[in-house]
């Protein structure tokens, strides 16, 4: 196929049967004759998006590239995701992880002597997440995994009862009359009466992760000797964003964003796009919550790569841009910037379609050190952008 594109032209010579097609968002018709198919009257970037939506190939437009990622190639990404985290991962009860001397060791995914007090690998929550959005139907042998090695306690942590809430309920049990080998407890009720959600030593991180375990389910409710509400939560979370009004200071760049310390120099992607997800799913309506999420959403565009990935530390890498898709996801504003409309003009290429590179034949993803954390998070993001359409139920939320 030959593409050959200007202004207000496109022209894609190209052997096919006569025929018209309608881009139902600007009501363009395509119009083919003999082969030369020709539009006229919009620009190139839009023209070139329109082209790939409909015939399902990446198309970049001379004026101003820009690849966006098709649908059968994030179709295909998916399933290959989806198995490698069903049959590789979960049934093989296997996790695979990097150490920081670049040395891989097999693991299990689930295993309480190898994980004290957690019982099992970091990121657990995301890959059954993924997988229930997938439309895997748990068995019993997949759910008495879990729970025969999934510790849990009135000691936990926030994070670990935030993620064992989401996980439980991608499983299909109830976390508010979970079942250990001592006691029966409601985690969502633990969660609320934690002093340690707004302690001292809470990382903005963990409490990200609990707004977005609390508001998973429309039935949580706050008990009356609960330490905070959802609305307190959200504006402490708000304030921590960091701001630098300053253009010239070296941190500029890090306007709008949040770290897990707090620290202008330490702010990163990962961290404010969870955050910005957490603040979208509290639905808190004041003015600080609200300056916070368009502030936090000007940190992304600001800092996406030309690849139109993102990264910790500047390169592209499939887990931040993962965290990043779930945040466009959650507002009909953004959503368009996952694959359809650019951040800012420097980028070339779609977030989706760099997460698409990442993931390989077998259907890991390349360069995450963990592989269940790799696979879970990815598959979450794909699952959050879906067809393509907006909608406004969260993937974290299950009703």
């Amino acid at each position: 196929m030959t593409i050959f594109c200007c202004l207000d032209e496109l022209w894609i010579i190209f052997s096919t049967h006569n025929g018209i097609f309608k881009y139902r968002k600007r009501f363009l018709f395509l119009k083919l004759f003999g082969g030369i198919l020709m539009v006229r009257g919009l620009r190139s970037a839009i023209v070139a998006t329109a082209v790939t939506l409909l015939l399902g190939s990446s198309v970049s437009a001379s004026a101003a590239s820009f690849t966006v990622a098709n649908n059968s190639s994030k179709k295909d990404a998916t399933e290959k995701v989806y198995s490698y985290a069903k049959n590789e991962l979960l049934k093989k009860n296997k996790d695979i992880a990097t150490d920081e001397s670049g040395k891989t060791n097999n693991a299990k995914l689930f295993d309480k002597k190898a994980y004290k007090g957690v019982g099992a690998a970091g990121g657990y929550q995301d890959l059954l997440l993924g997988l229930k959005k997938q439309g895997y139907k748990f068995t019993a042998a997949d759910k008495k995994l879990v729970t025969d090695n999934l510790v849990i306690t009135k000691k936990s942590t926030p994070a670990q009862l935030a993620n064992a809430i989401i996980g439980l309920q991608a499983l299909g049990l109830n976390p508010k009359a979970y079942k250990t080998s001592n006691e029966k407890l409601n985690l969502v009720s633990t969660l609320y009466k934690s002093k340690a959600v707004l302690g001292k030593s809470a990382t903005v991180n963990e409490q990200a992760q609990v707004l977005v375990a609390l508001k998973s389910n429309k039935n949580f409710k706050a008990p009356k000797n609960a330490k905070f509400t959802v609305k307190k939560l959200s504006k402490n979370v708000a304030k921590q964003q960091v701001k630098v009004a300053n253009k010239k200071n070296k941190n500029y760049k890090n306007n709008g964003g949040w770290a897990y310390d707090g620290k202008a120099a330490d702010v990163d992607v990962d961290t404010t796009a969870m955050t910005l997800n957490a603040l979208k799913m509290s639905k808190n309506k004041s003015k600080i919550v609200k300056n916070a999420i368009n502030n936090g959403q000007d940190f992304l565009k600001a800092n996406v790569n030309k690849d139109g990935g993102f990264g910790v530390a500047g390169a592209s890498n499939a887990n931040t841009n993962a965290e990043v898709i779930i945040a466009l996801s959650n507002s009909k504003k953004t959503f368009k910037n996952i694959n359809v409309k650019k951040l800012n003009e420097k980028q070339e290429s779609s977030t989706l379609q760099n997460t698409l590179s990442f993931v390989k034949k077998d259907g890991s993803i390349k360069g995450a050190y963990d592989a269940s954390l790799g696979a879970g998070q990815v598959l979450v993001s794909l699952s959050a952008y879906g067809n393509g359409k907006y909608a406004s139920k969260t993937v974290y939320q299950f009703n």
